[in-house]
């Protein structure tokens, strides 16, 4: 899998939805969007024989599940051994199931566009079985009969999520799967059948994932941050993906993925939210919007892992201590530069704390002088002396809180203003 070839800056913090979406899309390659099954006008994926996302289908004709480290997938499994046939002689048998979990097509009345109720006997719409319960007769005889006609399609189910056609003609226009617990929903007291409408599972199956109904951001961060985990060789089950879709971002109506609430009860889903997520929110981060904040996140420096500066108090201190960062960070390249600087801001948040013992608390700095400096280092010493920490910690406490402040006298920080 290449990287993304990037031709446009990142906006910047204050950027709208549109053009975050506009900047993804623009980092999202059509070789991964292809090589992922990616339905555009569908909004579905459907990664079948992808590396990381796919895996292998299920050999038992009819069935589309993928298989999950056996020969055949998780049901067949089940039903092979219940079966007590040998592996070859149950592999050849189609799988023929009222459960509506396996693919739909068209009715098989000529000219007909909605879709059969099941694969067994009954591969025809609702409206043509009760034409051939009337008919009587065979299904060959039904089929053959000129005086059947077909119908034309009802549109697509009214759940949001979902890309299967309707099935009903009548109320609220449905697919088998969606329609079938629609009844007992609604005689639950404070149902709200808009919102469930709005937020109901897709009913996906095998390794299809649904896009549909997510805001334009979501979908955008979802293929990205999909994309950086393949690139990443990161192992990704569609059915699991498909589950964090469905149950945890599509009830929130999120608008953006930082604003999806953490599942509580399913770690595996928390991991798989928080890596998408990360990458996601990562590609638009700029070294201009993270300095203007109290934690930054180094990525956007070319480092790994963060910086904090809410250890230290006074505003013009921490802005001295982001100038001094900001010219560290472009300087040292290692594994261990975060820990480095976050050392060195340790170190400078102990003169923070004792310039909080002055009657200003340290704002004011143009009162700093020399006796600031002599009430950090006998602090150190006194708590070096009660054991509050090691010499060499006191040591490197203060070698690290020089370092910095020598540094920022020779970037020309303690000059007053000009003018």
């Amino acid at each position: 899998m290449l990287t993304p070839v990037v031709t446009a800056p990142a906006p910047g913090a204050d950027a709208s939805d549109a053009e975050v979406t506009a900047f993804l899309w623009s980092m999202i390659r059509e070789d991964f969007l292809a090589e992922a099954g990616w339905n555009a006008e569908r909004r579905v994926m459907t990664p079948t024989g992808h590396p990381t996302m796919g895996g292998r289908r299920c050999p038992v004709p009819n069935c589309e599940s993928p298989v999950r480290g056996k020969k055949l997938c998780s049901t067949c499994y089940s039903r092979h051994r219940k079966s007590g046939t040998p592996l070859e002689e149950f592999m050849r048998v189609p799988r023929i199931s009222r459960h509506l979990h396996l693919g739909t097509e068209n009715c098989r009345v000529s000219g007909c566009e909605r879709p059969w109720i099941n694969s067994g006997n009954e591969p025809v719409c609702r409206a043509h079985r009760w034409q051939m319960i009337k008919h009587g007769g065979t299904l060959e005889e039904f089929l053959a009969d000129p005086s059947v006609k077909g119908l034309p399609g009802l549109g697509d189910c009214s759940v949001l999520a979902c890309n299967r056609q309707a099935v009903n003609e009548s109320g609220t226009r449905l697919c088998h799967p969606h329609g079938k617990p629609l009844p007992a929903l609604r005689r639950k007291p404070r149902f709200d059948e808009e919102e469930w409408l709005r937020t109901a599972p897709s009913g996906s199956f095998g390794i299809e994932i649904s896009f549909r109904g997510l805001p334009e951001l979501v979908v955008a961060q979802l293929l990205f941050g999909l994309q950086h985990r393949c690139h990443r060789g990161a192992r990704t089950e569609a059915g699991n993906f498909r589950a964090l879709i469905d149950k945890t971002i599509r009830p929130s109506l999120a608008r953006r993925l930082e604003d999806v609430p953490d599942p509580v009860a399913n770690e595996d889903a928390l991991i798989l939210l928080n890596r998408t997520r990360i990458y996601a929110i990562r590609a638009v981060k700029t070294p201009e919007g993270e300095y203007a904040k109290d934690e930054w996140d180094l990525v956007a420096f070319g480092h790994r892992g963060t910086l904090v500066f809410t250890v230290i108090h006074q505003p013009w201190l921490r802005e001295s201590a982001k100038r001094w960062a900001r010219d560290y960070l472009s300087k040292v390249r290692s594994k261990s530069t975060a820990s480095h600087a976050q050392q060195h801001l340790h170190g400078l948040a102990k003169v923070s704390d004792t310039l909080r013992a002055r009657p200003d608390r340290g704002m004011d700095k143009s009162g700093l002088s020399r006796a600031d400096i002599e009430n950090f280092l006998n602090r150190m010493a006194f708590l070096d002396a009660n054991g509050r920490f090691t010499t060499n910690t006191r040591i490197s406490y203060v070698r690290m809180a020089r370092n910095v402040l020598k540094q920022c006298r020779v970037m020309g920080l303690t000059r007053p203003p000009a003018g």
